[in-house]
């Protein structure tokens, strides 16, 4: 047939045997010869020709593309951990990654050696778990920003043995993937290449809609998918000189097979988007770089994108659009016209399923003269059988079937076979009904499946009528044990086609569910696309029919209207009476919308309200809730006040249907304005009501600090339609009113407003007011009018207008207490302790010998200085506390009484120091901690110099590496002394000698390298952290223990040895035995004699000058003898170093570190 696909060409060739998979005589090597065609060699990276060309682009405005040369290199060097709870050769991997050229690569990469389980991760952490689950999981790759939102760091991710990878894409467009707190990345790690996946084994696997009760599994063999692959490459005559433009999930067939694996393989590229967004179509379109020349999408995307395009006329002369494909639902013959219209190309329908994809497509030339077509078939055979299961004859209409070319070889069970049961002779039903003509053109009539399709988005009615029954059980749910049954079912919508309505059943003596409540209940467990739109109350049951629930034209028989994005709020609750069971479908049911009574709500109201306070109800200005107003009766009354609106609304939702309760409750300090005939003067309540709204925004803490915050909201009440003083700055935008599509424009007008591109996880996840203009201020380019030029007072650099002088007496005063007191001090503490030790030691017998009382000398000495740092750190912590308590961020003039107290508080915590809390690295943090900073666990500080410490916020798992300054100071303008809170992120590194600024935030995982600063992050890239000098492997503790500490203690008595020849001549002459005086004067007297005092400087100056150069001359020997016995060692990875080499690096970086080595060279 013309047209068909040669896969198509190539099984219609073949007798009926072969094609059920009998085999007798000659027709067995035709099959082998046909399966060789259809087989795929070698591995899937192969396909993908290593040039420099665009593969994988992005849509927001970067000019930087992932390459065919990194997919290709990525791919081939793809590799998962050798450790691993199931299979240890072909794991199935999660992929839960937002759209983006990210998730498009990964997909590759995991579908070449292992399981690609992708699903989407907006889904909420209880499907996703269940998901995860389902397909028995052993890898979830994600990014870091998704860990807590999926819940990846709860105990069912180890409990079910799963490992969590992360995968970022760098600055360089390399991706790399690491295991949470990791560092290395996988591919780097040692170990045998993974096996390709072969023509036969399973490479995808992907969940169907549910139609049928619960979600089943869709292995997707190797040699199906690159058949399947090719036919739309063939089909649609894709060429390295096509560029797509993907706005489809990346979780479905669709998505995966044709829009990134089929441009990709035919050396094409894709424009990848994060989501779908018209506006952003067209400027992607218009754009002279990206240029795509074709997209594919659903028909309710092509009529939003053509809304779209009657305010974009200029865009529409610059597409170079070639193709435009439709899939996931029906396309109207009129939209398929005007598409051919505006872009001027052919308009390809097409049809596919999970278990098939692609199955029918029309002809590259195909110019819209068979209405309602989807096309002749493409890779499988396609036939109409009966009930029955008889081959039906052209132009008779029945169920679609499919055999051979990409279709899956069967729905997998839980324990890893195969359920084939769904096949008959070789012959898949597809659930579809409809009709070839004389040509082979297919057209789909109907569905004999109950799946909703929701502008392409097929939602299981099962899923939905489970998510609901599970919410209704959950004490902690706000519709707890308010449904006893519920049955969803297809709602018309004019631009989505299709959206889900439930039928609820409300028990005896409960309130009815309003469609907020119920979806709130249903955000953990469902995604935004999944909620109902419209209820019916339904009392009495469900409808049933032979003992089933009756959800077919459910619709049409409630007389329900076309829904739409304006359709109100009280337009979506209807009602109605069960019809006797088994009632014909033809029969219509009754039903009405909801009654609204306001007289009803003003009696529940004026029951609960104090003497001389009226209440009036009405409905809102959109007609999309209900509102009430209270005002006293007459002029001089008791006014009334927030705290009896609440109360008023707790009262009512404990007796009024959900959507009789007011959103709002006005309180008024004025009587209700009465017209003539007695009724509430709407108008002058209105000017009332709008007067008191601007009041409360004017006096609002947080419209009042963000600007953002106020145009943001200005932004949501233009997409809902309503007035500003509706939104709640703290309330989700779903929760709102909004739906996908409106998120949608709302994105797009949050882009053309700021000039910034927000993620659509954050409107699905997060979608506040008050998150999204955090999110904007965080990523808006600062304009400090200095740098612009401009003067204007607001944008000025910080600085204090008051100054204070620094030769203030006062002042210079305070400021020589640490060099005169302080120090002297500590100093004198020293020499104290060593005395009484000495004084203490004065009758013990070994002091009779020369070696005896050298050794009790140098005791003392040791004993004192341990004491002084034991003592003296604990004593500036205290001091700290007392002059400055807990730093408060904020401008002050230097010099002045706050400057000054920071300054003395420094100088002593500097004189002090941390002594032996510096000992290790644990110590140290606990130091940090008495100071005031917050330091979480895993910490690593390496020797970081920090202050301010009470305006430190170190996340687990940070690392600050040696010489990095983290200090919330800074000078600004007019001597101003500037602090601010620093915030390090979880698992986050700063390299050597890198500075982290006064109000830095260092996100999560960010490594800034050596020598940089928090002013650099752009330039901060993961591969910063393997320069990290902490990172260097260590010795085995065997090693350290045996051979280490020795040679260590060897060197540090060498190092020393000029000193102790010293205090020989100090220690020859010993004080008296038996002093007429005390032991303390009596030492003090002998060691201040004039002998002593000459050895003590000879024995300073040996330490200074003669020290170091013993050390470095044993330093110098012990390398040396080293090379001899273990061979020099040469420039290489440290990872890669065995554990002598280790040993030995370890070794000289603790015999001599960069200090000591430092105090050898200043003598020269």
């Amino acid at each position: 047939m013309a047209g068909a696909g040669p896969l198509a060409r190539l099984t219609n060739c073949l007798p009926e045997e072969p094609r059920r998979g009998q085999l007798p005589g000659e027709t067995a090597e035709r099959v082998t010869s046909a399966k060789q065609l259809a087989r795929p060699h070698g591995a899937l990276w192969e396909l993908i020709d290593p040039n420099d060309r665009p593969a994988l682009r992005f849509s927001d405005g970067r000019r930087q593309f992932i390459s065919h040369r990194n997919l290709h290199d990525f791919v081939r060097g793809f590799r998962l951990p050798s450790a691993v709870r199931s299979s240890p050769e072909r794991p199935v991997v999660c992929v839960a990654l937002p759209n983006g050229p990210l998730v498009a690569a990964v997909c590759l990469a995991v579908a070449t050696y292992y399981v690609a389980a992708p699903i989407n991760p907006a889904v909420g952490p209880d499907q996703f778990r269940a998901d995860v689950s389902r397909v028995g999981a052993a890898f979830i790759l994600t990014t870091a920003s998704d860990i807590d939102g999926l819940q990846l760091e709860h105990t069912w991710v180890k409990e079910g043995g799963i490992r969590v990878l992360v995968a970022q894409l760098e600055q360089d467009m390399t991706i790399t993937v690491r295991e949470v707190g990791g560092n290395r990345p996988l591919h780097l790690e040692r170990g045998p290449q993974p096996r390709p996946n072969k023509a036969d084994d399973v490479s995808i696997v992907l969940f169907t809609s549910g139609t049928t009760g619960t979600k089943k599994v869709v292995p997707l063999l190797m040699r199906s998918l690159l058949a399947g692959v090719a036919e739309v490459i063939s089909s649609w005559s894709l060429t390295d000189r096509d560029t797509s433009l993907n706005m489809m999930p990346l979780y479905h067939v669709g998505g995966l097979v044709r829009n990134i694996f089929a441009p990709v393989l035919s050396g094409g590229s894709v424009v990848c988007f994060p989501f779908f967004d018209a506006g952003h179509f067209w400027d992607v379109v218009g754009d002279d770089q990206l240029g795509p020349t074709w997209y594919y999408a659903s028909p309710s995307m092509h009529s939003v994108i053509l809304d779209e395009a009657l305010r974009r006329p200029g865009v529409i002369s610059k597409s170079r659009m070639r193709l435009v494909c439709s899939a996931s639902g029906d396309l109207p013959p009129a939209l398929a016209a005007r598409l051919r219209d505006v872009f001027g190309c052919p308009v390809l329908p097409s049809y596919g399923m999970t278990e098939c994809m692609p199955i029918s497509t029309p002809p590259i030339d195909y110019c819209l003269d068979r209405p309602g077509t989807s096309g002749l078939p493409t890779g499988p055979e396609v036939a109409i059988f009966s009930t029955q299961g008889d081959s039906l004859p052209r132009r008779s209409a029945g169920h679609i079937c499919v055999r051979g070319g990409p279709l899956f070889p069967g729905y997998l069970r839980p324990d890893g076979t195969l359920d084939k049961s769904c096949f008959r002779d070789g012959w898949f039903d597809t659930g579809d009904l409809g009709y070839l003509d004389p040509d082979g053109y297919l057209f789909i009539t109907g569905r004999s499946k109950e799946v909703i399709n929701r502008g392409g988005e097929l939602i299981s009615p099962f899923e939905v009528e489970n998510a609901i029954m599970v919410a209704t059980r959950d004490p902690a749910s706000p519709i707890y044990g308010r449904v006893s049954q519920a049955l969803a079912f297809v709602v018309p919508h004019s631009v989505l086609q299709e959206v889900v309505g439930v039928v609820l059943v409300t028990p005896e003596g409960e309130r009815r569910v309003d469609i907020r409540h119920l979806n709130h209940a249903l955000q953990s467990s469902l995604q935004q696309v999944k909620w109902p739109t419209l209820i019916a109350y339904m009392g009495g049951g469900l409808p049933k029919g032979n003992n089933k629930v009756l959800r077919t034209r459910l619709a049409q028989r409630l007389g329900l209207p076309e829904l739409s994005d304006r359709t109100a709020y009280f337009d979506k609750h209807w009602e109605a009476v069960c019809p006797a069971p088994d009632t014909d479908l033809a029969v219509p049911i009754p039903a009405s919308l909801c009654v609204v009574d306001t007289d009803l709500v003003r009696s529940a109201i004026c029951r609960t309200l104090p003497r001389g306070i009226t209440a009036h109800v009405r409905k809102g200005p959109g007609q999309d809730q209900l509102e009430a107003v209270l005002a006293p009766q007459e002029t001089g009354q008791d006014i009334p006040h927030a705290r009896l609106a609440d109360s008023i609304l707790g009262k009512l939702e404990e007796s009024l249907d959900d959507y009789l309760c007011p959103r709002k409750i006005h309180c008024l300090e004025q009587p209700l304005s009465v017209s003539a005939d007695g009724s509430v003067d709407e108008g002058a309540l209105q000017t009332a009501v709008d007067r008191m709204a601007a009041l409360r925004s004017s006096s609002s803490r947080t419209l009042a600090t963000s600007a953002t915050a106020g145009r943001v909201t200005k932004i949501f009440a233009d997409v809902l339609s309503c007035s500003p003083s509706d939104i709640d700055p703290e309330a989700h935008f779903f929760s709102l009113g909004g739906d996908s599509l409106r998120a949608g424009r709302l994105l797009s007008a949050l882009r053309s407003e700021f000039g910034v591109q927000l993620p659509v996880n954050l409107i699905f996840g997060q979608g506040s007011v008050l998150a999204l203009a955090d999110h904007i201020d965080k990523h808006t380019p600062a304009a400090d009018g200095e740098f612009h030029g401009n003067s204007s007072p607001a944008r000025r650099l910080p600085g204090c207008g008051d100054s204070c002088s620094s030769t203030n007496p006062v002042v210079l005063v305070l400021q020589l207490l640490p060099i005169a007191l302080f120090y002297p001090m500590r100093r004198a503490l020293i020499a104290t302790l060593f005395l009484y030790a000495l004084a203490f030691t004065h009758t013990w017998e070994i002091r009779n010998t020369l070696a005896g009382f050298l050794l009790l000398f140098v005791v003392s000495v040791a004993f004192a200085l341990t004491a002084t740092e034991a003592v003296v750190p604990l004593l500036g912590i205290v001091a700290k506390w007392i002059i400055i308590g807990r730093h408060r961020a904020g401008l002050y003039p230097m010099w002045g009484v706050y400057h000054t107290r920071w300054w003395l508080t420094q100088k002593i915590v500097y004189v002090c120091g941390p002594g032996l809390f510096g000992m290790s690295n644990t110590t140290l943090c606990i130091y940090y901690r008495l100071l005031g900073a917050s330091i979480g666990r895993d910490v690593q500080l390496e020797d970081a110099v920090l202050g301010e410490w009470d305006l430190l916020d170190i996340q687990s798992g940070a690392t600050l590496e040696k010489n990095s300054v983290c200090r919330p100071f800074a000078g600004e303008r007019n001597t101003s002394m500037y602090l601010a809170p620093i915030v390090i992120g979880r698992n986050a590194s700063v390299g050597l000698a890198s500075v982290v600024a006064p109000g830095s935030h260092i996100p999560p995982d960010t490594c800034i390298g050596p020598n940089s600063s928090s002013w650099e992050l752009d330039d901060a890239n993961e591969a910063n952290r393997d320069l990290l000098p902490s990172r260097v492997p260590e010795p085995h503790w065997v090693l350290s223990l045996l051979a280490t500490l020795p040679v260590v203690a060897v060197a540090q008595f060498v190092g020393i040895l000029p000193v102790l020849l010293a205090l020989v001549g100090l220690v020859m002459e010993k004080p008296p035995r038996d002093p007429p005086i005390s032991r303390i004067l009596n030492i003090l007297n002998w060691f201040s004699a004039g002998p002593r005092v000459k050895w003590h400087y000879v024995a300073v100056m040996a330490r200074a000058l003669f020290g170091p150069v013993f050390l470095f001359g044993f330093v110098v020997l012990l390398k040396n003898l080293l090379d001899i016995l273990l061979g020099t060692l040469h420039p290489s990875p440290a990872k890669g170093r065995g554990q002598i080499d280790r040993w030995r690096m370890d070794l000289m970086r603790t015999v001599m570190p960069t200090e000591t080595l430092a105090s050898f060279t200043k003598l020269f």
